[in-house]
């Protein structure tokens, strides 16, 4: 709610859901965001993960390129306790299962989903 009054699109771009994969073939931002998804995955080994990915495009000043204000993200965690829609182990377990790698996730150089699915306790 304090992101909306200065959002100054209505269009949203969504890049993934709460639960399920994402469709990151669509340009580099859908790209960079499932990168992102699977780079929390790494680093924090599968404890957490952002979802529910997206934003509108907003111009900050005229002349000026415009920016991708991201809003609403949800997480899941292994304690389950990250906040409303936090679906724990379930939900980092659909990430990893669901998640399909992009350009930008290869060229981060981070662990494979097959990795992430072999040591994922949940």
């Amino acid at each position: 709610y304090l992101v909306e009054p200065l959002r100054s699109s209505i269009v949203v771009e969504k890049y993934s859901g709460t639960v399920g994969g994402s469709d990151n073939t669509r340009n580099l931002v859908s790209s960079t965001m499932a990168a992102f998804t699977h780079c929390v995955l790494d680093k924090t080994a599968c404890q957490l993960v952002f979802t529910d990915l997206q934003g509108s495009y907003h111009y900050a000043k005229p002349g000026e390129p415009r920016q991708l204000i991201l809003f609403d993200p949800m997480t899941h965690s292994m304690s389950g306790n990250t906040g409303v829609g936090d679906h724990g182990p379930a939900g980092i377990q659909d990430t990893v299962d669901n998640h399909k790698c992009s350009m930008a996730c290869r060229s981060m150089d981070l662990a494979s989903m097959a990795f992430l699915k072999m040591t994922f306790k949940a």
